[in-house]
């Protein structure tokens, strides 16, 4: 009656690894069907209620700063104060304008800023304006002088 009973390597090594897991794991526990479908139920209750939610967009997050940046920028005490309000009112990146970027789209907005920095800020010289825009004061000069050539050919 009694059988002889062979165990291959695989189904010993499985059985150690099943009693090692129950020892660090503890017994499986018996879960109740009812309050596993009571939490499933209410999690997807849950979501249906904050599918309207909608995190706002990283742009959004930091209005607020822009939005008091420019109010502030509005008050005009220095060049670059005047920069970052005009950029705003003109729909181009303050920082673009200071950025070493040779682009029409950037470069025409920018001088035409150079020229009105000259009339809003007289004791202004070239290089401080230059140092505003992080340009050099023959680039400013330069710019001074052709924003006054379209202005008399009418182009502006």
């Amino acid at each position: 009656m009694n059988a002889l009973v062979t165990i291959s390597t695989e189904q010993t090594y499985h059985q150690i690894a099943k009693a090692r897991h129950v020892r660090l794991w503890g017994k499986p526990k018996v879960v109740n069907i009812i309050v596993a479908k009571r939490l499933a139920d209410e999690a997807a209750r849950l979501e249906r209620e904050l599918a309207d939610y909608r995190p706002r967009d990283e742009s959004e997050k930091d209005s607020h700063v822009k939005v008091w940046k420019r109010w502030n920028a509005g008050k005009h005490k220095s060049i670059r104060g005047y920069i970052f309000a005009r950029s705003h009112e003109l729909g181009v990146d303050p920082e673009a304008i200071i950025r070493q970027d040779r682009r029409s789209f950037l470069a025409v907005p920018r001088r035409q800023m150079m020229w009105e920095v000259k009339q809003h800020f007289p004791s202004a010289s070239s290089v401080q304006v230059g140092r505003a825009f992080c340009r050099d004061h023959t680039t400013v000069l330069s710019n001074w002088n052709r924003y006054e050539e379209l202005l008399k050919e009418g182009e502006i």
